[in-house]
């Protein structure tokens, strides 16, 4: 049988990133397990924050992208569809001494954005003295 300490070692010289994510799950375990749930919550947040700006910038960068290749771009064809859709219902049923309520919903959202650039056309960037 395998040890726990043989398959860390193994982890640690052969693939360094699964052994640090071994490593730190350990020790958020070991957190929880102590009772230390404050101190894992509020780094969840933190965390959870990080990663809510990361991708709002990330989407502000594709935009600015998206506006560069426009302004270069010869010929451009956008191609953008929006569908939302939902649905519910209610049921009652009744049976010998049974009686049953249901009620059932489904939503859909549908979002679509194509942007083909064709060509590129040469701009020049003139750059105006002050003087």
């Amino acid at each position: 049988m395998i040890k726990k300490e043989q398959v860390k070692t193994f982890l640690k010289y052969t693939a360094p990133l699964h052994f640090v994510t071994w490593e730190l799950t350990e020790k958020a375990i070991d957190k929880v397990k102590n009772g230390n749930y404050s101190e894992l919550e509020e780094h969840m947040k933190r965390e959870e924050f990080v990663h809510k700006l990361k991708m709002q910038q990330a989407k502000i960068e594709q935009e600015l992208a998206i506006s560069e290749r426009i302004r270069t771009a010869e010929t451009v064809e956008i191609e953008e569809v929006f569908d939302s859709k939902g649905s519910g219902s209610v049921g009652l049923g009744v049976t010998e001494g049974e009686l049953n309520l249901g009620l059932k919903g489904n939503g859909q959202k549908m979002t679509r954005r194509i942007i083909r650039f064709i060509g590129f056309q040469e701009i020049e960037e003139v750059i105006e003295d002050e003087n």
